[in-house]
């Protein structure tokens, strides 16, 4: 029998970028592992993948970018010249 492994509360989001944070292989990051990852990042990361505005977080000395699609979205749609 496969064993399922349980979703983090602060990546239990629904929608398409909560989907990529969950997938993306973090351990090839100076993050490493999202279960070692800060409270801080964590509360930060949760807020915006559950948000309905546009959010970015750049954390880390290496600026890592977790943004909010519809935030993506809007800045591309309504910046000129970005």
């Amino acid at each position: 029998m496969q064993t399922l492994e349980k979703i983090p509360d602060f990546l239990s989001a629904a929608g398409d970028m909560a989907d990529r944070v969950r997938k993306f292989d973090w351990t090839k990051t100076s993050l490493g592992k999202s279960d070692s990852w800060s409270q801080s990042l964590k509360v930060a990361l949760s807020i915006c993948l559950n948000s309905n505005f546009p959010i970015a977080i750049y954390w880390s000395k290496e600026l890592i970018l977790f943004t909010m699609m519809h935030g993506a979205q809007f800045l591309v749609k309504n910046i000129p010249g970005l």
